[in-house]
């Protein structure tokens, strides 16, 4: 018996749709898996100048420092805080009440 060869049209066509079903679940791996570049401002990306400040290295000198335990309590200032408008409020309507107890029958006959 003598086997038929399949035409190299049909080999051609079944290995294209593979390799376009394959780049399909690749794609689609890769754009769920990549994260997005992170945007920084260009105030963070700017460099940094080489030169030592004199006048801010000077004023370091005149700083009052405090040890330990001197400083005592801080006070934060808060913001006022504005005064807020009561807005209504729906309450949901009562709903009736379901008991999932079993309740007892005074005859002991099963029910058909």
């Amino acid at each position: 018996m003598k086997k038929a060869k399949t035409p190299s049209l049909v080999t051609t066509a079944i290995i294209t749709t593979i390799t376009v079903f394959t780049w399909i679940v690749f794609s689609v791996y890769r754009a769920l898996v990549t994260t997005l570049p992170v945007n920084v401002p260009p105030e963070i990306l700017e460099p940094l100048s080489p030169e030592l400040d004199s006048q801010a290295m000077g004023r370091l000198t005149e700083r009052l420092y405090f040890e330990e335990g001197q400083a005592g309590s801080v006070l934060i200032p808060q913001a006022p805080e504005e005064e807020l408008q009561p807005s209504p409020s729906v309450s949901p309507a009562p709903s009736p009440e379901v008991s999932i107890t079993p309740s007892a029958s005074p005859s002991a006959t099963p029910t058909p």
